[in-house]
């Protein structure tokens, strides 16, 4: 962000171009997904800009990805298990 602003003298193109980039490279996770991403990539780049490092925020993005791993992919996969039974349980009428 710091190469943006030093180039065209702005905060706020530099601001919304990293932030685009950032959440249009989660496009695959749908608008929801990059939304999510735009508002985490807003606060990110807020916790970069008051303690003038990338450490904080590295550390945060790792935790946050230790937590979906370990929290959220066991609970849905066990989720989509239940939804594959329950599809294959019930015949479909044609």
């Amino acid at each position: 962000m710091k190469f943006l602003t030093a180039n065209n003298s702005s905060f706020w193109l530099a601001l919304c171009l990293c932030v685009s980039a950032f959440a249009l490279a989660h496009v695959v996770q749908g608008w929801r997904g990059i939304l999510a991403t735009a508002i985490i990539a807003l606060l990110m780049h807020g916790v970069v800009y008051e303690t003038g490092s990338l450490y904080l925020a590295i550390v945060v993005h790792a935790v946050y990805d230790l937590m979906v791993g370990i929290i959220a992919v066991p609970i849905l996969s066990e989720f989509a298990k239940k939804q594959q039974l329950a599809q294959t349980a019930v015949p479909v009428m044609q």
